[in-house]
């Protein structure tokens, strides 16, 4: 009898037991297909699929900032017998027989993509494949701040309509120089490799995004 009740103990045990690992084996199956629905559907959101959606996405950055320029500028300027102004190259003296002006200026300079440009036949969608066209990279903001100019030599009288020639000048000359240090190339080339990357991020297997052809003359 005591045989018989211990191995009807044993069958219920091991039928527990059975019974546990079953329900941890299911438990696990159904946890890691909720994972995998999960992740899928986070996939799918994050993926674009339509041209005008990539073309929003695209135009809420508007203005892409790649690159910055500073320069500490010295404009020289110089009032001659003719009567005419001169400007005068920073690494030379001014000449001591004109009246002559003297200024620093700190020079800062914004260069990128403006994306707001784009129009929807410039973003082409094939499956997980994309291909974007973007324009050149162009100059955003010309920054030389005149209330932190400093003067350092004057010789005779200097209006502020002859300060304002030179405060132009050197901003031109800011310009010429950043352009001289390949600011647009560089600045094109960041900005084809943040919007590949950012693109990328959407769930776009395949990205190709490329600089508009330059109209010839």
């Amino acid at each position: 009898m005591e045989n018989i009740i211990d191995n009807t103990f044993d069958l219920i045990l091991l039928i527990l037991c059975i019974a546990v690992v079953i329900g941890v084996f299911v438990m696990l199956i159904d946890r890691f297909l909720f994972k995998s629905r999960l992740s899928a559907k986070f996939h799918r959101k994050l993926k674009i699929e339509k041209t005008t959606n990539v073309i929003t996405e695209i135009k809420k950055i508007a203005q892409l900032v790649c690159m910055s320029y500073y320069e500490e500028q010295l404009g020289i300027m110089e009032k001659r017998e003719d009567g005419k102004f001169y400007f005068v190259q920073y690494d030379q003296c001014p000449d001591k027989e004109y009246d002559s002006l003297v200024v620093k200026y700190d020079g800062r300079l914004l260069a990128g993509v403006d994306l707001a440009k784009i129009k929807e036949k410039d973003i082409e969608l094939s499956g997980n494949t994309l291909k974007a066209k973007i324009p050149h990279s162009e100059i955003f903001e010309i920054q030389i701040n005149p209330d932190d100019k400093e003067f350092i030599y004057k010789s005779g009288d200097w209006g502020p309509d002859e300060e304002n020639k030179l405060y132009c000048h050197m901003k031109e000359t800011l310009v010429e120089h950043a352009i001289k240090e390949n600011i647009f190339q560089n600045s094109d080339r960041i900005a084809i490799n943040n919007l590949s990357t950012w693109f990328k991020s959407f769930g776009y297997e395949k990205v190709e995004v490329y600089m508009e052809q330059a109209e010839k003359a």
